[in-house]
């Protein structure tokens, strides 16, 4: 349903401790997208397990707004 676009969960031998980019919180975290910063540099965005969630949730509303509706 979500035409293939998800984001996977990475498997447990990435996630460390650290900070979450999407709640702030201290958790563990694992390496999400990866994004380009001003200088170029490519940088992976750490989330917790909730941000991959959350970011997953996103796109299957996306793709349903997108899907022509059916009455």
């Amino acid at each position: 349903m979500t035409g293939g676009r998800q984001i996977p969960t990475p498997p447990i031998t990435k996630w460390r401790p650290g900070r979450c980019h999407c709640c702030g919180r201290p958790t563990l975290v694992a390496p999400g997208p990866v994004i380009t910063v001003d200088s170029g540099t490519q940088v992976a965005v750490p989330w917790c397990l909730f941000g991959f969630e959350r970011a997953n949730r996103m796109l299957r509303r996306a793709a349903l707004s997108e899907a022509p509706h059916r009455y």
